[in-house]
């Protein structure tokens, strides 16, 4: 953050989500990889290694039906991971907390072809939609999420 001349400080809000002085600020790490976002509008970012075996026996805990209907065999995997981390984006953006990945956020189908992909917070009475964006990178996936 130096580096790109902002303050390095961060502050957490009340809700323990991360800011800095006049920027939103995401952050996430998978092994050694790390990845911090910054912007002027609310963000979300989430990097995940590919683990197939792992992505395969929790996909249950986070893959709505309407979900599961429009994976497709030969990009599963990668779906799969990209759901997730778009979903742990959303976590991350809200200002609520969230924890339902099954009830709370919804992604709209997409395919191997998109890489921008429509979401939604889901709350009681609240519903808003994003965009999410990723990227695959090696054996990782990148994704961050906006209004």
């Amino acid at each position: 953050m130096k580096y790109l001349g902002l303050d390095p400080l961060v502050y957490y809000n009340t809700i323990g989500k991360p800011f800095i002085k006049n920027y939103n600020v995401s952050f996430s790490h998978s092994y050694k990889k790390v990845v911090v976002a910054i912007s002027s509008n609310i963000i979300g970012v989430d990097i995940e290694k590919c683990q197939k075996n792992k992505i395969l026996k929790i996909k249950n805990k986070f893959l709505r039906e309407d979900e599961a209907n429009f994976i497709d065999d030969s990009f599963e995997v990668d779906q799969l991971h990209i759901i997730w981390c778009i979903k742990e984006s959303l976590y991350k953006l809200s200002n609520k907390k969230l924890v339902n990945l099954l009830l709370n956020y919804k992604i709209s189908p997409f395919s191997k072809k998109d890489t921008n992909i429509r979401c939604w917070i889901i709350d009681k009475s609240y519903s808003k939609a994003f965009n999410a964006y990723y990227l695959i990178i090696e054996d990782y996936y990148l994704i961050y999420v906006t209004n």
